[in-house]
């Protein structure tokens, strides 16, 4: 359930970048693998793998991960989280 709100949270994120810029035409899919490690007599949340498939019109691809990453750095959840999070990216011009 973690891995699922991360991935809706960063993908909403992202839009909200997306939108800010002038770019709301595409279509945005985000899978997540979150990491967890025995901690004490508990478990850690040690890693998070976002990983996003974008088609998104009218942005270069160097704009789209600038604006990708500033998502992943600004979601709640990954801030919540306090882990490390990676983001893998396929992205498609529309």
């Amino acid at each position: 359930m973690i891995a699922a709100a991360h991935a809706a949270c960063f993908t909403m994120a992202t839009s909200l970048q997306l939108a800010g810029a002038g770019h709301e035409d595409g279509k945005l899919e985000t899978t997540c693998k979150v990491t967890l490690e025995k901690d004490g007599d508990g478990f850690a949340a040690t890693r998070s793998d976002l990983s996003l498939h974008a088609r998104v019109a009218g942005i270069e691809r160097a704009e789209f991960e600038k604006l990708a990453h500033t998502a992943k750095e600004g979601c709640p959840i990954s801030k919540l989280l306090g882990c490390e999070i990676t983001l893998t990216m396929d992205f498609e011009q529309a």
